[in-house]
């Protein structure tokens, strides 16, 4: 056991304000091959330039990352390639003309990574002095509300190491943020005023609430292979899932060791789990993205389809935690002032969908699956009496018989109510997401705690939507069978 508590890597178990810290360590090394694969399919005649940046090696002190490129794969006409480097980034450019038919690219990438938590030390004082010149340039930003500013510097008021300070405006912008699934841009004012915003807008916020206080941070793409990541804590299990796809996360800067990584999301911070990749870095959300650059407009039906996978499978990985100790009662948490700037307007929302329902488009997604003997349970609050007559819920099938059937019950003050039952009536199986309704046979008035959980028989899965990091809910509120797995995350779901 370390002399000092705050020397081990911690995992943030959801929301600061609700929930423990629990501190770990170890060693973890992997060696994997990734194959990333792009498809293009276009119902027109149409020339395209596609900007793609190539995943880039990492170092600090206690987390390394080589990644060597193999051979890429092109299959298509007539297609001519570049690229352009520059300091953290390397971009390749491929030119495709299009008629008629279809473009597949292949990229094969060796990654070798190596974690020594044992070693992590974050001593670093704060304020940060003499930062070099290429960290100093991330501590700029010219549009922070005035309002916002001050606040952050009353939060982080009397701190005197690094990891405090990152970990109080974590908590603060954590708890100030509803995340919402679309791809709205809202602007530093609009998050800071009315406390919601999406995925990038989010990152932007939380970089520019970083650098008010002086501390270099950037936003990093990249990859995420899906992983299971299980907490054993002293009571229920907490289980955080990563999706696959592009991954979007933080990087701070500190003296000494190096860039080190936030994960708002999976709340791991100070260091990149094994089955993240990290490929650009960049001041804005909307920066060193990937980009399709489309002659002379883009089609009705034109098909963009990235992926990523491994071919050594993701085994689950059981972190055991070296302590869980309550957050409000351990010296290493943030010190909050009055809960009023940090409490929530609105912690649940009656209504939690997203905007649009495709199997790619949402770094965040989670397909969940439900089984007849695993059963999801969404839980939400409803603070104020609300009349509802049925539940929408996003799902897809694997598999479609005639004799499949799937439902709703919702508890509400000990009583459990049932939807009416759906039969499966698919043609063919479709694996794409649909809005499904639910009806119950009388209206019901609600308040307070309701818990959804979605029943299926004669059918081997089905799969709800969900997003990972418990964007809009609390520590405990969403699982797997009774309670005995917590999940990490929020089930979709809009309440009629």
């Amino acid at each position: 056991m370390k002399t000092v508590l705050f020397l081990l890597i911690l995992f943030f178990a959801n929301h600061p304000l609700y929930s423990h810290w629990f501190f770990i360590q170890g060693q973890y090394n992997s060696d994997w091959q990734v194959e990333a694969t792009t498809e293009i399919h276009s119902p027109t005649d149409v020339f395209i330039i596609y900007h793609f940046y190539v995943p880039q090696s990492y170092s600090n002190v206690y987390n390394s990352q080589q990644i060597t490129a193999g051979p890429m794969g092109l299959k298509g006409s007539n297609i001519t390639s570049g690229q352009i480097s520059f300091a953290d980034n390397l971009l390749k450019r491929l030119y495709i003309p299009l008629k008629g038919n279809a473009f597949f690219m292949n990229k094969s990438y060796s990654v070798k990574t190596q974690i020594n938590l044992d070693a992590f030390q974050l001593a670093t004082p704060f304020p940060l002095s003499n930062l070099p010149q290429h960290a100093a340039f991330y501590t700029w930003q010219r549009d922070i509300p005035p309002l916002m500013r001050s606040q952050i510097q009353e939060l982080i008021k009397g701190k005197t190491r690094l990891a405090d300070a990152v970990l109080t405006i974590l908590t603060w912008v954590k708890n100030h943020t509803i995340l919402l699934i679309n791809k709205k841009k809202y602007s530093l004012s609009t998050t800071f005023r009315h406390g919601a915003s999406n995925l990038g807008s989010f990152l932007d916020f939380l970089a520019a609430a970083l650098r008010s206080a002086g501390i270099p941070s950037r936003i990093v793409h990249g990859y995420s292979l899906p992983t299971t990541l299980t907490m054993q804590g002293s009571g229920n299990d907490i289980t955080c899932l990563y999706p696959r796809g592009d991954y979007h996360w933080l990087e701070i800067f500190a003296p000494d060791t190096g860039w080190l990584p936030i994960d708002p999301f999976t709340n791991f911070y100070f260091f990149t789990p094994q089955n993240l990749i990290r490929k650009t870095t960049a001041f804005f959300f909307k920066d060193n993205q990937d980009k399709l650059f489309i002659y002379p407009a883009k089609p009705k039906g034109l098909v963009y389809s990235p992926n990523i996978f491994s071919e050594k499978g993701r085994e689950e990985k059981k972190l055991q935690p070296v302590a869980s100790i309550p957050a409000s009662d351990y010296t290493f948490s943030p010190s909050l002032p009055a809960p009023s700037p940090l409490a929530r307007k609105e912690v649940f929302l009656s209504s939690y969908l997203p905007k649009t329902l495709g199997l790619y488009n949402n770094p965040l997604k989670l397909d969940m699956e439900t089984t007849e003997k695993e059963v999801l349970t969404q839980r939400i609050n409803l603070a104020k009496p609300q009349q509802i007559s049925s539940i929408n819920l996003p799902l897809y099938f694997l598999e479609v018989t005639k004799f499949g059937r799937f439902w709703v019950e919702l508890t509400h003050n000990g009583k459990t109510y049932t939807t009416q039952i759906l039969p499966t009536t698919h043609d063919r199986v479709n694996l794409a997401y649909k809005i499904y309704s639910f009806r119950f046979s009388v209206p019901l008035t609600l308040q307070g705690d309701i818990e959804i959980s979605l029943k299926i028989k004669n059918l081997s899965a089905v799969f709800w939507y969900a997003v990972i990091g418990n964007p809009i809910g609390d520590k405990n509120d969403t699982w797997r069978n009774q309670k005995t797995n917590v999940l990490h995350l929020d089930l979709t779901y809009q309440l009629n």
